[in-house]
This record gives structure tokens, sequence and C-alpha cells, in this order.
């Protein structure tokens, strides 16, 4: 895209140590908002990390196309609440009644 080139020969070739320091702390930042129990925290730095996704897939393969879209949906996808499965118990109680297992 001729925006992304203008951008990056123009204005970020001057600044890219400016603009590298801001990427990384934005990146912390997601990765921090990630990390939290709290999932509204969660939430936004899903919503960060994939805007940040978006935007550099225009660049193609060189960002790893088509890597940030699909990494940028799955964030989604871990985030919303699976039900717990039930199964079986490989070994129902009594334990005691198991092979390899002792009873407490």
């Amino acid at each position: 895209m001729a925006m992304y080139r203008d951008f990056i020969t123009g204005w970020f070739s001057r600044h890219i140590q400016v603009m590298v320091v801001a990427i990384a702390l934005g990146q912390a930042a997601i990765a921090l908002l990630m990390a939290s129990r709290v999932p509204a925290r969660r939430w936004l730095g899903a919503a960060g990390a994939s805007v940040f996704l978006l935007a550099i897939a225009p660049l193609g393969v060189g960002s790893g196309f088509p890597f940030s879209l699909t990494f940028g949906a799955a964030l989604f996808v871990a985030l919303v609440p699976t039900r717990a499965i039930t199964s079986t118990p490989a070994c129902p109680p009594p334990a005691s009644l198991c092979r390899g297992t002792r009873a407490e």
C-alpha cells in the first residue's frame, strides 16, 4: 500500500527509535492486560492486540500475513467462556478397585 510505503520511507525513517519504543510499550501494555485475572482487562488487551494485528496485516507476507488475521480472531475465541465438559472418570470410585492406585 502506498500509504504504508510513504509512512515508512518518510516520517518513520526519521523517527525509528521513537516508533520502536512506542510499539514496544504498546505490546508490553497488551501483554500485561492479557495476563490480568480481570476479564474486562483481558478483553481490552485482546482489542489492543487486534488493532495492532489489523494495522500490520496490509504489510502482507513480511508481517506474517495471514497470521495476523487468524491470531486476532483466535484471541477473542480464546476469551469466550466455555462450558465445562463432564466426562466419566477413568477410574470411578471407589479408587481402591482400580489397578495401580491405592486407597488413601
